[in-house]
């Protein structure tokens, strides 16, 4: 056991076999104290906000097909990029599908055919830059969101 000013820590060996572990536990203690811990917790209900958002949630391919209905572009160009030329509709599409459909960077990679996820970070945080920083692409891209999450009829 390691001591330091009074205070009890794990000693080496639980130590490192906390850090080599794949997934740490969010409760850190004793196993006694970890199963009190989680049995007060319990399950995540069905009724989580998470899994009834999940319910409701756009799908990325409403997202691409609005945002090349509003650019007035085919929704191949939306999914296919081309190096060295501006293509705004692809960059919102990304941004939205972060954003709207809870998506990681990876999802969003793949889903667009791009070999780096940093690419889509780099996309959607040059988006929200704009958004912030210019009136009118701010209201065209919140026109793309309302029409997404428009009811259909």
């Amino acid at each position: 056991m390691i001591r330091h000013d009074d205070h009890a820590f794990c000693d080496e060996e639980e130590l490192e076999r906390f850090y080599k572990a794949e997934r740490q536990s969010p409760v850190l203690g004793g196993e006694g104290f970890v199963e009190r811990v989680r049995g007060r917790i319990g399950k995540v209900a069905r009724e989580h906000p998470r899994y009834e958002r999940a319910k409701v949630a756009i799908g990325p391919q409403e997202i691409i097909r609005t945002v090349a209905r509003m650019y007035k572009v085919e929704e191949e160009e939306v999914l296919r990029g081309n190096r060295g030329r501006e293509n705004e509709a692809r960059k919102v599409a990304m941004y939205l599908v972060r954003r709207c459909c809870d998506r990681t960077l990876e999802e969003t990679a793949q889903l667009f055919g791009i070999g780096s996820y940093g690419t889509v970070g780099w996309a959607s945080h040059g988006v929200q830059s704009k958004v912030e920083g210019e009136r009118q692409f701010r209201d065209r891209v919140e026109e793309v969101i309302q029409r997404i999450y428009q009811p259909k009829t």
